[in-house]
């Protein structure tokens, strides 16, 4: 096709024998064109690894369930929940296809319990059982690296950097580490009950000192996560789509019960939808159901999210009622690990050194049929109880004390799509980091704010309390209500936030960041922990310090140096990929497990 210029007219071709009177390009010319192409290609991919974006491997499961290093995947054969479990290796190089050996130990599904199965006999690798389970290498990441040259690092940002406890020959830090970061240059971080507090005032004299560390204490503030950062740390505690269907005698198990259960206080308890609930009790249904209704036009009832509704399948020792999935920090990815001679052996779901999780995350899709009568959605956080109230048009926050005195009523929000007919609303009450809200369709329209924040004294209280074990033990109530109405509710699950670990209870002295052991971070110093925070090696553990005094450096145990960050990772660009029929790597690509990173 002729070219066309602006004019719009067409330039005839030049006669034949001009053409062939041009030059043909010389032959050195073109190889010299081709190679300087080449180089520059290199240049421009050395550059752009150096200073734009760089591809990592995630090794370990550190940073699991965020970012999973290698592993293996299960689907529970009774409720369908996917999950994944640690593998224990030191590199990526070292991940076989399967698990050498046949796994003689129980591995549990985190949302209903059932164990994996054995499979059957032989040698034969069998997907979804403990017989050589597929093991999948860890994520490949993208970091970007120019990010810190030109904004400062965040709390809650995923960093990669040199880790500064793992030291080669002539003092090279050439080990990379990814951690989420927690603390930033110039202020002091502790962990308390989970959650992280931090204070930007200097240390009033020798913290070794009990009276002046307490005093100390009243100058912390908790720290919230940001919304996208929150997202990705809920763990599972039930999700009911996800409803075991094993028929009591096939479930080689003790048999399932629903954890929510009906209040039947006043009403007759054999009654299938006694005080007009029904979560799935009728034996017509063989007891099951993912749709809980409730149809009473004249009073009210409740259902309770019962922790020990089902006991431990391990079925031994103190805690043998507790289910993974009562409120503690088990977290199903950490039931393997290796000792040193690299035999796998399960790690114990029922260990008494489990911290309860008091912050929760309760969802659920309402949809009002009938009545103007309120539903109520309850949580508490030890003597504290939040309750959400949902009436047609409107929705507020009530808080309350465990003996039922109102500490403060918020005022209500005008919501049109809560009348009847208004079709499902998605619900979402969260109390986490002392803050509690109220979602509708993903919107918040109401919250604590700040009121419930401790501050001053009420820190040092906390404190003590946890160091004395006070804490231990104190479940959180939660709790749904209706009246006056008939309502379905759809899509109902339970989730708990991340609970950092200090181990500073029943009087011990914890790791780096305990209350007793505070992080007190100079200029240029970072302090960054895991998400899992039982098996990952981070600030709170490392020992050697930075020194490198011929470059002017010298940094305490327990801190990142701001030139050993390398950047901040933004996305999962290769999930652990699926394999081709035959072949024993996942060579195709998981384009649904592709994601950015928060």
């Amino acid at each position: 096709m002729p070219d066309v210029g602006s004019d719009q007219r067409a330039v005839p071709a030049p006669p034949a024998a001009m053409a062939d009177a041009k030059p043909r390009p010389h032959p050195e010319g073109s190889v010299k064109d081709t190679v300087e192409s080449i180089l520059v290609a290199f240049i421009l991919a050395f550059v752009f690894r150096a200073f734009v974006v760089e591809a990592f491997v995630i090794p370990t499961g550190s940073m699991a369930p965020t970012l999973l290093g290698a592993h293996m995947h299960f689907t529970c054969a009774d409720c369908g929940y996917k999950y994944t479990v640690n593998y224990p290796t030191g590199s990526d190089l070292s991940v076989p296809p399967n698990a050498p050996q046949k796994l003689n130990f129980g591995i549990y599904c985190p949302n209903c319990g059932f164990s994996v199965p054995a499979g059957p006999p032989g040698a034969q690798p069998v997907p979804d059982t403990r017989n050589q389970p597929p093991v999948h290498y860890g994520d490949r990441i993208l970091v970007l690296k120019y990010r810190y040259l030109i904004a400062e690092p965040q709390r809650w940002d995923v960093v990669v950097f040199k880790a500064p406890d793992v030291v080669e020959n002539a003092a090279r830090y050439t080990t990379n580490y990814i951690k989420r970061l927690i603390g930033r240059p110039g202020e002091s971080v502790m962990m308390v009950d989970g959650d992280i507090y931090v204070s930007t005032a200097k240390p009033p004299g020798d913290l070794n000192d009990d009276l002046i560390r307490r005093e100390y204490y009243k100058s912390f503030n908790i720290q919230s996560k940001p919304n996208h950062a929150q997202e990705a740390l809920w763990r599972v505690v039930y999700d009911n789509d996800h409803l075991p269907h094993l028929a009591d005698n096939i479930r080689s198990q003790t048999p399932w019960r629903q954890p929510w259960q009906i209040d039947t206080t006043g009403t007759v308890p054999s009654a299938p939808n006694a005080n007009g609930w029904n979560v799935g009790q009728d034996p017509a249904v063989n007891g099951r159901t993912r749709v809980f209704t409730f149809s009473n036009s004249a009073a009210g009832g409740t259902i309770r999210f019962n922790p020990d509704a089902n006991p431990n399948p391990e079925g031994a020792g103190p805690s043998s009622r507790r289910q993974p999935f009562a409120m503690t920090d088990f977290l199903a990815y950490d039931q393997v690990r290796s000792n040193r001679e690299g035999t796998l052996f399960a790690q114990s779901m029922v260990a008494e050194e489990r911290n309860t999780v008091t912050d929760l995350r309760l969802t659920c899709f309402y949809t009002r049929q009938a009545g103007d009568g309120a539903f109520d959605m309850t949580m508490s956080k030890r003597s504290d109880v939040f309750v959400a109230r949902l009436t047609p048009g409107k929705a507020q926050i009530i808080w309350k004390r465990e003996n039922g005195d109102t500490v403060k009523t918020y005022p209500p929000v005008d919501l049109p799509g809560l009348g009847v007919g208004s079709g499902p609303v998605r619900l979402d009450l969260t109390s986490v980091d002392y803050r509690v809200s109220l979602r509708v369709d993903g919107k918040e329209v109401a919250s604590t704010g700040d009121d419930f924040k401790p501050t001053g004294e009420a820190i040092a209280r906390l404190v003590e309390a946890e160091h004395l074990g006070r804490l231990a033990g104190a479940e959180p109530r939660v709790e749904m209500s209706a009246e006056r109405q008939t309502c379905k509710l759809e899509h109902v699950s339970l989730w708990r936030d991340l609970f950092y670990v200090n181990d500073e209870s029943k009087g011990r002295i914890g790791k780096a960041a305990s209350p007793r052991n505070i992080m007190v971070l100079g200029d240029d110093e970072f302090f960054v922990m895991g998400d899992n925070p039982w098996i990952s090696y981070d600030a709170r553990a490392w020992e050697k310090p930075v020194e490198l005094a011929g470059e002017g450096l010298e940094v305490a145990a327990g801190r990142v140096p701001r030139r050993f960050l390398l950047g901040k990772a933004f996305f999962v660009y290769w999930p652990a990929g699926y394999r081709p029929p035959g072949l024993s790597w996942g060579l195709i690509p998981n384009f649904g497990e592709m994601r950015f990173i928060h």
